[in-house]
């Protein structure tokens, strides 16, 4: 009887984290990852929005679809697909984040997952501003040096930039520049110092 109680125990302590682990691994964030919602696309509204992003085009719109892709994915159930249609040069998926004090002066990494079947003349990157409260861009990084372009299989890529004192926002996203298709999955922003 006393052993089936310890094993209990044991149990007990195990799952809800009273010995000093965690009852899983796969749940455990690390600490240095700043949270983005939907960051892995399981959550889509009844139009089939990507909850937590905006989509974005340059002037008219009209051009670009922002859509949760269930067949072409890096990790289920979803990716975020952008896909061009019209005569507009860009589409932009973002999420705007609030800076929080302790990151002021860290550098932070943008990461995803991407997959690209675009025209040659196409590019594909993340999009990472350091905004004021007006909206008003302090720093950038658009991966201009990294795009990718063509047809290539998914492939993490990142962008690193600092959070500069008067840093109110940061602006967390992917872009697609001409024609064709790009996929977006498991987005993280880590600091990194």
């Amino acid at each position: 009887m006393s052993h089936h109680v310890h094993a209990s125990t044991v149990l007990l302590c195990l799952l809800l984290g009273a010995c000093g682990g965690a009852a899983s691994t796969e749940s455990a964030k690390p600490a240095n990852l700043i949270e983005i919602r939907n960051a892995s696309f399981t959550e889509v509204d009844s139009r089939g929005w990507l909850v937590g992003w905006e989509g974005l085009e340059h002037n008219t719109g009209n051009s670009y679809r922002f859509v949760a892709d269930s067949e072409i994915v890096y990790s289920s159930p979803a990716s975020a697909r952008v896909e061009r249609y019209g005569p507009e040069i860009y589409g932009h998926l973002r999420q705007l984040i609030p800076v929080q004090p302790q990151w002021v002066n860290k550098t932070v990494r943008l990461s995803a997952m991407v997959r690209t079947d675009t025209a040659a003349d196409a590019s594909v990157g993340l999009i990472f501003q350091m905004n004021r409260s007006d909206g008003s861009i302090l720093s950038f990084n658009h991966m201009f040096d990294d795009r990718l372009s063509g047809k290539q299989d998914w492939r993490r890529v990142s962008v690193d930039l600092k959070v500069l004192p008067s840093t109110y926002r940061i602006n967390v996203g992917a872009i697609l520049e001409g024609s064709g298709k790009a996929w977006f999955d498991d987005f993280q922003l880590e600091l990194r110092d």
